[in-house]
């Protein structure tokens, strides 16, 4: 009585079965992990390039440091503000706005030896210099402005040169 019975052979294709299916799933977990490593290498490469040469072992280090270099640099940003704000105040309160006009004061005289100079700030204050020249004698004239007028009276030639400074001041251009 030697042969295989049916009990037998469905054990053994059982088994067949078995040992297939095993050898597929190891086929398919061997893809998978060639597939996960790589996807790993690829995202290694990429976090080293990002680290770079930054001499910091982790991201969470190299973060810290960018936060603390922005903060000081915003710091930096709003003080160099403030410094150039000051400036600006200063530059518009100096009398760096200056205009001068030569004419001939009398018909008389032969040339155009007179003059008007004004020196103002961005407000209009500063004053106006006239020096009248005559044939025989010569008058000089400072009057103080406070927004482009004096409690002394202005001649035409004051009042141009005084508009002239203004056309110069920042705040006009």
């Amino acid at each position: 009585m030697g042969g295989f019975t049916l009990v037998g052979n469905l054990d053994q294709s059982i088994v067949i079965i078995a040992c297939i299916s095993v050898i597929a799933l190891l086929l398919i977990m061997i893809i998978v992990v060639i597939m996960l490593w790589r996807k790993v290498n690829t995202l290694k490469g990429k976090y080293d390039a990002m680290i770079g040469h930054t001499g910091v072992a982790n991201l969470q280090d190299i973060i810290t440091e960018l936060q603390v270099k922005t903060s000081a640099s915003q710091a930096k940003y709003l003080e160099q503000e403030h410094l150039i704000q000051q400036i600006k105040r200063k530059i518009s309160e100096m009398k760096g706005n200056v205009s001068m006009q030569r004419y001939n004061a009398f018909s008389d005289s032969g040339s155009d030896l007179s003059f008007s100079i004004a020196f103002v700030d961005d407000n209009l204050d500063g004053l106006v210099f006239t020096v009248i020249h005559g044939r025989e004698e010569s008058y000089s004239y400072g009057k103080p402005l406070i927004k482009g007028e004096s409690k002394y009276p202005l001649s035409p030639e004051e009042r141009n040169v005084i508009n002239s400074a203004q056309s110069k001041s920042l705040n006009h251009v």
